[in-house]
Formats: C-alpha cells, structure tokens, sequence
C-alpha cells in the first residue's frame, strides 16, 4: 500500500508557480513545474491533481484521469478528487460513472453547487430528467442566484416539453447576469410559444442585438476584389459539422456546389467531431477549428482568408458565433439552416428561405432581407442505412396509430387539445410519442396525465425513449399517419418520416418554423396533407385514417416520390444557391462601383 507522502518546501513552491502558471493560460511551462514537483513527491495528492488539472486544460484527458484517480486512491476524504473525476467521466462520455462520482463527492461535501450541476447535466444527458431537475434545485438551494443552475433547470424543463417553466427561468437568468448564449437560449425558447406575437418575437430578438452588439452596424472596410469575373471564397460557420440534424440539410449543398465557382471555408467550432467531422475536413478547401477562438479571434481569422460571402448555420442555437457576425467581417453575409427565425442582426444581409416558408402574402418579420429559394430552403440527405419502408400497420393492427418522434418543447396545449380531438374521432386509434426525455419516467406520467385530462386512457399512449438510427428509422414502420407539433414544426424529424412512407399531417402557421411541414408537403404536390386551422387538422386527420387502401398506397409510394423531388435533388438545390449567392455578390460588387471613393 502506497501511503501518503510529506511534500518538501522546494515542491510546494514548484506546485504554486504551476498553478499561476496555469492561471495565466501559460500550460506547457505549468505542465514543466507540475512534471519537476511531481519527481520530488510522486507520492502526494494534490501534485498528482495539478498534473491532471493542467492536462485537462491541454485535451490531455486519459492522463488528467489517470492523475486524478491516483490523487483520490491517496487521499479517498478529500471531495476535489473525486468530483475532477466527475468532471472528466462526463466529458469522456461516461455519464453513469460520472453520476455515481458526483455522489460520492457530494457525500463529502454537500456545499459544491457545481457538483450538483454536474450530476444535473450528467442525469439530463442519460434522459433522468426529473432526477436532474432535482439536481439544479439542490445547486440553487446552495445559491439561488447560480445562473448556470438556473439556465440548465431551465434547458431540462424545455427538453420535457415544459417550456412554460423555461422561459421565466431564462428571464430570472438575465436578470441576475445578462449572457449573450443564456439569451440565445431564451429566443430559442420563444420559438415553441403558440401565443405569443411574431413581432414579439421579432423585438426580443433586436433587443439581443442592441444588448450584446452593434445592431446597426451593415458594412465595414474589406480587401476583397471587386468583380463577378472570380471565384468567391464561401465561408460557413458552425459548432454542428458532425452527424446533426443541420448536417442533413448541409450536406447535399456541400457536395454538389459548384468549386470552379466557389471555395469554401468550413470554421468549425465543433466539440466533439465524427466521420462527417472528418470528410467535411477532407473535402473544404480549408478547415479553420475554432473551437477554442475567442470572437475576435474568429473575426480576425474571417478576415484575414478575405471571405466573401460568410453563413451562419447555427443562429441562436448556437449563438455565440453572432457576436462574429455583429462585428461584419464579410462583405456579405447570410443565415441559413440552423435556425429558423431572425437573427436580430441587420450586419447579416439575407436570410435564406423558399417560396413556400415564406410566401410574400404572409407577413414575416427579419432584420435581415428574405430571399426565397423557388423550391425549398433545405436540401435532405437520406439515411444511407434506412430500412425497407414497411407495411402499413393498420392492416394487421386493425386500428390506426400516429405518432411524433419530435422533442417534447413541441408539443404544447394547444397540440394535446387538439391530437386528443383526433383520438376520439378515430375510434380505437393509437398515438406513439418517441423523444429522448420520455426515457424519464416522471416525464411519461406528466404526458399521460395531460392526455388522461382530456379523457384519453393511458393504454391508446406509447411512450418511448431515444434510440439509435436504425432502431429508430425501423419504428417509422409502426406508424400508419405522423402528427406534426405546431407552431413549432419538424424538419429533419418530417423528412425521415416521409422516407420511411409514413405521411404527416401540419397545420401551416405564420412564422417562417410554423411552415417547414407546409414546405415540404407542397414540394410532394400533397398539400392535401396541410392544414389551415386546428379544425382542418382534425378534419384531415379523420379523412385520410378513414381509407387504408388509399394510405397503404400513399406509403409505397412515398419514398420514390421523396426520392425524385426537389426535397432530395442536391443538384439542382445547389444551383438555385449558387445562383442566389451569385446574385448577392454581384448586387454588392455593383453598389461597390457605384459608390463614390473619400
């Protein structure tokens, strides 16, 4: 048994110039000093914690472990080891074994919030919501002022479609620290509020601007060529280059683009990167990881490759890289894909929507100019590992049943009113919901019980968890007619439902989210399948579950039609954003040469 050892005076002074060190940000001369005390005590706890404090700061994260394993086994009383254990177990993917770590520490120490919030965010990531939620409580009960324990309380309310907590939560958080990505966070929320005005939302979104930006701010001084007779250099900007959900719609875009006409830079602030995250790397023209780059760092970086045209896929989903755009260091700029509502930034010129997301007889509300592809705004990628589409399951069932696979956020009320409606219209009918949270289940009897107040037994409910794609692409096959959320409509969740032959019924709202369903339905010619008013959404729902004959065919055919679409031509879809990105360039090269010189 290895005990214990004294540390000598020459060590403890190595280990304090290693912690400055590390404090300054100067981690390989910290690593040096930490390395030098630990030959002198290789045997003392806390130098095997400062190795595996440093080592965590440089990605060095199977050795930070190690240290910190070592640094508990000789001192097991002290909570900093194995909460640094914790800590490493969640980033490693370890979720159960970072929970069981964030026990013991907080059995030594029932004072650390952050242990809390890491056993919160660890409980969330494996779908025990309400034992995370209690988590955040425990952290707020040590501080109720804690604004990351508020605003993860309130990410968790949001994933178990109880946005009507989130969102105060969200305010409570602004109120005690104003932070660019909590409010990001906010705005995301407003999206899923069926009540509340599109100019709302509009102003809420302008009122993050002029918070955290310059929200006036529409040009600044460039070296970029001024011709249409070059190649542009196309800059896109992401934390999700990796199997997402923004990805799918990325993708066909990305490999079908013109590079005679364009280059692309991809500037990656990706966490934890895949296969995608390697082609994507492979096949641009150049990869930046920013990961780590501050925002100036980034805009210095856009600068400096003189991007002429910059997109935002993310918006406030992600949030921070907006700060970038506020700061104009592109000619132009564009948000596209990730986010579905303004950006409340009028330095980014154009947002990118289609005919259909954004017909001009409905009003929308934009910082930014619309520009309405002819077809559709996103371009899918089918999952190369899809099942065969299966059989209409009412035919051995001898009963209807819907389902959702969207996230909980969506469905609100005003949709359990409404898909109640439609269970006792449909007699015997099923409903299946499937989302990551309802592997909770304290989140499973909130939903049976919200069903169960509008007379629907718990036994024409199946409520099921997260699961892997294959899995999940196989249960399409247990559902005869998909039930789209409102106002807050699915896109990726839409179209593999659609591959998989299963038809979705959407009520077509205002704003630019309430109308993705509506998009791709009337880019299939099934605009039959779109819905005005709740009462045309129960009207279809009865309609179409009424004739099998009719549905099995629809779902046969479905796939194929998916397939020869627009939804699905890459080519084609490409094109129509070369040529829309090509406008842009040439409107801007113009008002260039127009433009008297100081």
């Amino acid at each position: 048994m290895v005990l214990p050892q004294k540390i000598s005076q020459e060590a403890q002074v190595l280990l304090a110039q290693a912690s400055a060190l590390k404090e300054k940000g100067q981690l390989q001369q910290a690593l040096a000093c930490a390395q030098k005390a630990f030959k002198l005590a290789p045997h003392h706890a806390q130098t095997h914690n400062m190795l595996g404090v440093i080592e965590q700061a440089l990605k060095q994260y199977a050795k930070a472990l190690d240290h910190y394993l070592q640094a508990h086994k000789l001192d097991e009383k002290d909570p900093v080891y194995i909460y640094n254990i914790a800590v490493i177990m969640a980033g490693l993917g370890k979720h159960e074994e970072a929970v069981q770590c964030f026990m013991t520490s907080l059995m030594l120490n029932k004072t650390n919030a952050q242990a809390f919030i890491g056993m919160g965010d660890a409980l969330a990531t494996l779908g025990r919501y309400e034992e995370a939620i209690l988590a955040y409580k425990r952290a707020l009960k040590i501080n109720h002022k804690n604004v990351t324990a508020i605003t993860h309380l309130a990410i968790s309310y949001n994933e178990c479609g109880q946005y009507e907590y989130s969102i105060p939560l969200y305010q409570q958080a602004l109120t005690i620290s104003p932070a660019q990505t909590t409010h990001s966070n906010y705005l995301f929320s407003l999206n899923y509020v069926p009540s509340d005005d599109d100019q709302v939302i509009y102003q809420a979104h302008r009122d993050w601007a002029k918070t955290y930006a310059n929200p006036e701010i529409t040009t600044g001084k460039y070296s970029n060529v001024v011709s249409t007779q070059r190649k542009l250099r196309l800059g896109c900007v992401s934390a999700n280059f990796k199997r997402h959900s923004m990805t799918k719609f990325f993708m066909p875009f990305f490999e079908h683009l013109n590079r005679d006409l364009f280059e692309v830079y991809l500037f990656s602030q990706t966490l934890k990167g895949d296969d995608l995250t390697r082609k994507l790397h492979d096949e641009a023209d150049q990869w930046n990881d920013m990961l780590l780059a501050d925002t100036n760092a980034l805009v210095t970086k856009i600068k400096e490759d003189t991007i002429d045209i910059l997109v935002d896929l993310d918006g406030h989903e992600g949030g921070k890289q907006l700060l970038a755009f506020a700061q104009k260091p592109a000619p132009i700029q564009v948000s596209w894909l990730g986010y579905f509502n303004t950006t409340g930034l009028k330095a980014i010129d154009y947002f990118i929507s289609d005919a259909f997301s954004s017909p001009p007889e409905v009003p929308q509300y934009f910082a930014e100019t619309l520009v309405r592809l002819p077809n559709t705004r996103f371009c899918y990628m089918p999952p190369k590992d899809a099942p065969k589409v299966a059989k209409l399951p009412a035919l051995k069932n001898e009963f209807i049943t819907f389902g959702c696979f969207n996230n909980l956020a969506k469905i609100n009320d005003e949709v359990i009113r409404l898909w109640a409606k439609i269970l006792h219209a449909v007699p015997n009918s099923h409903l299946i919901l499937k989302a990551r949270a309802l592997n909770d289940e304290a989140t499973r009897n909130w939903f049976a019980a919200r069903f169960s107040g509008h007379g629907i037994e718990p036994t024409r409910l199946t409520f099921r968890p997260y699961s892997k794609n294959m899995e999940l692409y196989r249960e399409y096959g247990d559902i005869d007619i998909a039930l789209d959320p409102f106002p807050f409509t699915g896109a990726v969740t839409t179209c593999d439902s659609l591959w998989h032959g299963v038809p979705v019924i959407t009520l077509a709202g205002t704003r630019l989210v309430a109308r993705q369903g509506a998009a791709f339905l009337s880019n299939l010619d099934m605009q039959d399948w779109v819905a005005n008013t709740q009462e045309d959404y129960l009207k279809i729902a009865v309609d179409k579950a009424s004739n099998l004959e009719k549905l099995s065919q629809i779902r046969a055919q479905l796939r194929q039609k998916m397939a020869s679409s627009r939804i699905c031509d890459g080519v084609s879809f490409a094109h129509e954003m070369e040529e829309a990105f090509l406008h842009m360039w040439k409107t801007w090269c113009e008002k260039q040469l127009s433009t008297p010189k100081a």
